[in-house]
């Protein structure tokens, strides 16, 4: 990006921040190292992450969900660490999670999903599918079991003085709600925001580029909907979905035009894109030559 820049307005472009989340968020807390007083920490490498998520399986108590099975006390160590990455990349807590499963289950008996559409054996029409409901009510035990498990792995972190990549959104995004002159002087410190593939962030990385933006709205961001790939790393579609409703005002500029892919590519893509259910409207083009028809192997 910096080279594309330098080759646009020439030298200028080395006083314009470029940056991922993650490096943004760390120059910030370099900057004000005695706010985060975060000195010595170190972050934290594969091997101790899953010796301090075993340390937090071991110390549940015996009759806890996840310490019934003593045999294999360790099989649920990927779903931990799964579940505590995609709770700080969103911003949830424990108790978000109680609250939704609670209002999850609760719903339930009214979800055409879960009542017989027709008599089905000793079943009418509009029954409950109990044994449906009951499956779906282990499996929020489970999750409500894992996530108990997030505040002890956190204070671990703290103990070991070890700190994960995603930890330093959530500082900075706490630092920013609670020290209006720090989000202050970072909103008053740049002209403009510009987000690149703005369709994979996740929603602590929006809530990070809303509090810099909300003073003066003074952002552009680049996304197509329609190439949304890091899903399992917990980016939410929503955010650029949704970012008229944040900003009224602001102006949308569809690049439709292919400029890399053949006609036959074109039509294909937009023929399995038209079937998605949540996306913003547009109809891909190009000038390029018919090219080859598309092999199914």
């Amino acid at each position: 990006m910096r080279s594309r820049l330098l080759e646009w307005i020439g030298p200028e472009a080395h006083k314009i921040t470029i940056s991922t989340f993650h490096s943004f968020c760390n120059s910030v807390i370099q900057e004000h190292a005695a706010l985060f007083g975060h000195y010595d920490l170190q972050p934290i490498t594969d091997l101790e992450r899953i010796k301090i998520i075993r340390a937090v399986i071991d110390g549940l108590e015996k009759n806890h969900l996840l310490r019934k099975n003593n045999l294999f006390r360790y099989v649920n160590e990927k779903g931990l660490s799964s579940l505590f990455k995609l709770m700080k990349q969103e911003g949830w807590s424990y108790d978000y999670i109680n609250t939704y499963v609670i209002e999850y289950l609760k719903g339930l008996p009214d979800n055409p999903d879960y009542k017989y559409k027709r008599k089905t054996g000793a079943h009418s029409k509009g029954d409950l599918k109990v044994d449906k409901i009951e499956k779906e009510q282990r499996k929020m035990e489970r999750l409500l079991a894992l996530a108990s498990c997030y505040n002890p792995f956190i204070e671990q972190l703290k103990e070991a003085r070890r700190y994960e990549y995603d930890d330093m959104i959530l500082w900075v995004l706490k630092a920013f709600q609670e020290n209006k002159d720090l989000l202050s002087s970072y909103q008053e410190k740049f002209l403009y925001f510009l987000v690149d593939e703005y369709q994979d962030t996740n929603h602590s990385q929006y809530l990070i580029v809303k509090s810099l933006a909300d003073k003066f709205e003074n952002i552009c961001v680049v996304g197509d909907d329609a190439q949304s790939i890091y899903g399992f790393r917990g980016a939410n579609i929503e955010n650029i979905l949704s970012f008229q409703k944040d900003y009224p005002s602001a102006s949308v500029y569809r690049l439709e035009q292919n400029y890399r892919s053949t006609q036959n590519i074109v039509n294909a893509a937009n023929s399995v894109i038209k079937n998605n259910l949540n996306k913003l409207e547009k109809e891909v083009w190009t000038e390029n030559e018919i090219g080859e028809k598309i092999e199914i192997k």
